[in-house]
């Protein structure tokens, strides 16, 4: 996808560039695999359902997260880990936004325990 593409979907994805378009058009891949729906992203509807173009802009922002340290403190000598599953983010906005479009042998539950 090019800069072009993205910015004819409306999805006010900042900052608009390559490493942004690949992710929009890894989310669209996402899609295909994991839904009934299918998008050609070389030849792309002009009205894309809100609920999909709201999961490409989640999707965006999980894959932009960083991870690892999220704070830190030199005097205490304290550090806290940011350690958010982004597949499970992942999961459960596709649940709640594309939940009726996700192929049938897909169920997300929450874990309650890690090591359970």
């Amino acid at each position: 996808m090019t800069i072009s593409d993205v910015e004819n979907l409306n999805l006010g994805i900042s900052p608009l560039d390559e490493k942004n378009c690949i992710i929009v058009e890894s989310a669209f891949s996402w899609i295909n695999q994991n839904t009934t729906l299918n998008y050609d992203v070389n030849n792309l509807p002009e009205n894309i359902p809100a609920n999909v173009k709201l999961f490409i802009i989640k999707y965006a922002e999980i894959m932009n997260m960083s991870g690892g340290v999220s704070s830190e403190s030199i005097d205490g000598l304290s550090q806290s880990f940011d350690t958010t599953d982004k597949s499970v983010l992942l999961w459960q906005f596709a649940d709640e936004l594309l939940g009726n479009d996700l192929k049938s042998d897909v169920q997300v539950m929450q874990a309650k325990n890690r090591w359970c």
